[in-house]
């Protein structure tokens, strides 16, 4: 089911984050749920709750999450499945209200996670305002590091969201990765191609907005036509088969 590539890519995210947190040496104790939290017992006294998220989530849910987390002692961090949640590298985009709810807490910028054959990649994305436009310029940026996680109470008095809570990030880092570079055309996967609407010629980033386009459109959560469940599933089969090329 179409369900089962939404929980395949956060289950494998989840089991990084562990794989990661379990060989820091400030971590004296790990609890994960199962499903899509991890919570991270610093030596210091802090916890830090890494919560994967799959769908947009409304800003009452976040202020609920962020309010009750803060009472209970945690540091709250949240990493969104970037393909199905966050915009492209180099697109402009207006931030979702719960986008900006979390800007106002994350340093800036959100974090993606994705799944592929060679492991799960872990990354900024930066909304980088404009003085002369309102949508914001898209930055992805490079692999980061569980080491670099940070904690502190921040205070925020958005249109969404207000309040001080206990947040978690990621130390902030320089280099920026285009992740645009076109790869040969890929002839052999005509046929995956044309099911993303995709040319041959499509960069990666091209791919993973073609496949959230299509997982938004198909998902069982959105779409209960007969036939979606069938299509979805070809969908991520065809996804699955264009990244192995991209990463062979």
């Amino acid at each position: 089911m179409a369900y089962s590539q939404v929980r395949g890519e956060t289950h494998d995210a989840r089991i990084h984050i562990l794989k990661n947190l379990m060989v820091d040496p400030t971590i004296i104790d790990l609890w994960d749920d199962g499903s899509d939290m991890v919570i991270a017992s610093y030596k210091s006294g802090a916890k830090v709750l890494f919560y994967l998220i799959e769908l947009p989530i409304s800003t009452h849910e976040l202020q609920k999450t962020f309010r009750e987390n803060t009472q209970k002692n945690l540091h709250t961090i949240f990493l969104c499945w970037a393909d199905m949640l966050l915009p492209r590298h180099g697109a402009w985009y207006i931030p979702d209200p719960w986008m900006k709810s979390l800007l106002a807490l994350q340093t800036g910028c959100l974090y993606g996670y994705d799944s592929h054959n060679k492991g799960v990649s872990l990354f900024p994305v930066y909304f980088d305002p404009q003085t002369n436009r309102s949508e914001h310029y898209i930055r992805w940026g490079t692999q980061l590091r569980f080491s670099d996680i940070r904690w502190e109470t921040r205070h925020t008095n958005g249109q969404y969201l207000q309040g001080s809570y206990k947040t978690a990030y990621f130390k902030p880092v320089q280099n920026t990765a285009s992740r645009s570079t076109p790869l040969p055309e890929a002839h052999h996967l005509t046929t995956e191609f044309r099911l993303l609407d995709l040319t041959s010629s499509a960069t990666l980033i091209d791919v993973r907005e073609a496949y959230r386009q299509k997982a938004r459109l198909y998902h069982p959560d959105h779409n209960s036509a007969p036939e979606a469940t069938e299509k979805m599933q070809a969908i991520n089969a065809a996804y699955q088969n264009i990244l192995k090329y991209f990463e062979s």
